[in-house]
């Protein structure tokens, strides 16, 4: 079975711990070579 290819896939946050510092406004945008998988993100209290 292949593994899972995060390459251009964005997520944002549904739930997080209480002391997390991201939330719902957070979104991250991964990119994929190979096995080498790498994200930025952004929004919310992150800047």
């Amino acid at each position: 079975m292949p593994g899972f290819n995060f390459h251009n896939k964005t997520f944002s946050l549904i739930e997080n711990s209480e002391n997390g510092k991201v939330n719902s406004e957070t979104i991250f945008k991964y990119q994929q070579d190979g096995s080498l998988v790498t994200a930025d993100y952004f929004g919310g209290d992150i800047k």
